[in-house]
C-alpha cells in the first residue's frame, strides 16, 4: 500500500469538493445581485453567449441575464426594464412597441 499516493488522492479529491463548492456559492450569489437590481433604459448592446444567454449593455453597465431564456428577442435600441425583487424582465421592441415579459427560470 502506497501511503503517498493515498495521501494524494485524499487531498486531490478534497480540492475538488472545494472547488465545486465555491462554484455553487459564487453563482448562487451572482443570481441573488442579479434578483436585488434594477435597471431600466434601451438596450445598447447585446450579444449571446455559447448556451443562448444575453449579455447587455444598459445605461452603461453590463448585466448578465443568466436563468432567463430570451430566444434572442433582444436586440439593440430596445427597451428592457428589471425592477429590484422582480422575477421578471420586461422589453419593449424599438419598433413596434410590442412588450414581452420574460420570467427566470431558476429561481
Amino acid at each position: 500500500m502506497d501511503f503517498a499516493k493515498l495521501f494524494q488522492d485524499f487531498y486531490f479529491r478534497i480540492g475538488l469538493v472545494i472547488l465545486f463548492l465555491c462554484l455553487f456559492i459564487y453563482g448562487q450569489g451572482g443570481k441573488k445581485r442579479l434578483r436585488n437590481s434594477n435597471f431600466k433604459g434601451p438596450v445598447q448592446k447585446v450579444w449571446y453567449d455559447a448556451a443562448g444567454f444575453p449579455i447587455v449593455i444598459v445605461n452603461g453597465k453590463v448585466h448578465f441575464l443568466y436563468d432567463w431564456r430570451f430566444n434572442h428577442e433582444i436586440r439593440e435600441g430596445d427597451t428592457i426594464i428589471k425592477d429590484k425583487g422582480d422575477k421578471r424582465i420586461k422589453v419593449i421592441h424599438r419598433d413596434s412597441k410590442d412588450t414581452l415579459f420574460f420570467y427566470d427560470e431558476g429561481y
